[in-house]
């Protein structure tokens, strides 16, 4: 596939309004993701678009999408469906931004009696989630029958968080042929399912197989467990100007991390999932203003962080699979910028991590030696190994070994 990486929005033919709405919004030209899916959602056709988080994807199906209702003389709705409340507002703030002063009415769908839902509207961008729009339906307080395109965003987040059965029976609700478009930073095996039951023929543009240039330093770095707190110290006190977002696997980890950091950093704060929606948007909204340089958090919780010059991520736990990683280390390096990711990986991480690093597409780079993976296999570090090594039986506790 050949890609056009600089086409200038002055080239495009575009509705007029559009386009002072993004000159408003200071975009000039389009990224790799936007400009490779354009033309095909503009014909209607429906499409898979994968590229990695921070790309540029929200753009690259609402600017065509509006388009397309915009040159419509028919009633006319876009339902963007997406994974959280948080990524409903902000995809929400982006369309609301492009439709000014124009005749198309932004709606939200939630599920929590958060609800906005113009009910004369004849264009509609409807921003929801799956469980809020199927709530709204089943009491018939909203109607899809003016709906034109469908837009599947984040969709390997809905399939990791199980989230599969509603949006098959919500898709199974739309009985009226309409354009259907797919949005991921990763793809497998039950995407694809999703794909096979709920879309007819899509055009795929996937960036990820594309050789484009990434500005994201990965690194891994191997390290016994109660060294990984002195080092991440360290790596803060290195990037003393930088913002920093610190992912753990657990609310516990997490929340310990954050206890312990709070002694040597000031401006740090804690995002957690038992905190209410407003006080999660207080802390991510403190975080964007730079009002917070470090955030400690867990996937869960981190889910509506999105910063444009956001430049370390560190996981601080070896990430439970490639889709995990990829989300987390998205986070950075956003539209072309900088970024750096750092991963610490403990003896006993190491064939996951390779498992994990055997499906990235991307170089990755060790902080020391790089892992003789083949030696550790047969050390028998494997994660199944853990009750063996808790018992002091394993060959972790009857050789030496020395990791910085």
């Amino acid at each position: 596939m050949t890609l056009i990486l600089n086409m200038k929005i002055e080239n495009l033919s575009l509705n007029r309004r559009l386009k002072k709405n993004l000159s408003d919004l200071s975009i000039r030209e389009l990224t790799a993701i936007q400009s490779g899916t354009f033309e095909k959602i503009i014909e209607g056709q429906d499409l898979i678009g994968v590229e990695k988080t921070g790309s540029g994807k929200t753009l690259a199906f609402l600017l065509p999408t509006l388009e397309r209702m915009l040159n419509s003389n028919e009633a006319f709705d876009i339902l963007v469906l997406e994974p959280t409340r948080e990524l409903v507002n902000q995809v929400m703030k982006v369309g609301e931004s492009l439709v000014k002063d124009t005749d198309i009415h932004v709606n939200k769908v939630t599920g929590r009696g958060d609800v906005i839902w113009d009910k004369e509207a004849s264009k509609r961008l409807i921003v929801a989630t799956p469980g809020g729009i199927l709530k709204e339906l089943h009491a018939g307080s909203i109607c899809l029958k003016q709906l034109q395109v469908v837009v599947t965003d984040e969709a390997d987040e809905f399939i990791q968080e199980g989230f599969l059965e509603e949006l098959l029976e919500l898709f199974s609700n739309i009985t009226h042929e309409c354009q259907k478009c797919m949005f991921s930073a990763t793809m497998n095996k039950k995407i694809e399912s999703f794909i096979t039951q709920c879309m007819i023929h899509p055009v795929v543009v996937n960036l990820l197989n594309e050789k484009i240039a990434l500005k994201i330093e990965h690194k891994f770095q191997l390290l016994l467990r109660n060294r990984k707190f002195e080092v991440l110290k360290e790596k803060l006190n290195e990037s003393l100007e930088d913002q920093t977002l610190i992912f753990c696997n657990s609310k516990f980890i997490s929340e310990r991390v954050y206890k312990q950091l709070k002694n040597y950093v000031k401006e740090i704060a804690w995002l957690s999932g038992d905190l209410e929606q407003a006080e999660r948007e207080e802390v991510i909204n403190r975080f964007r203003c730079r009002d917070v340089k470090v955030l400690v958090a867990t996937d869960v919780a981190a889910r509506g962080v999105d910063i444009l010059d956001l430049k370390f991520i560190v996981n601080y736990d070896l990430p439970q699979s490639v889709e995990i990683y990829t989300h987390r280390s998205g986070r950075t390096g956003r539209m072309g910028k900088e970024g750096n990711c750092l991963t610490f990986v403990e003896p006993e991480e190491l064939l996951k991590a390779k498992s994990i690093l055997d499906k990235l597409k991307f170089e990755i780079h060790w902080v020391g030696p790089t892992p003789d993976f083949e030696a550790e296999k047969r050390k028998g570090y494997a994660p199944q190994k853990r009750q063996q090594q808790k018992s002091g039986n394993s060959p972790r506790f009857k050789e030496k070994r020395k990791y910085r």
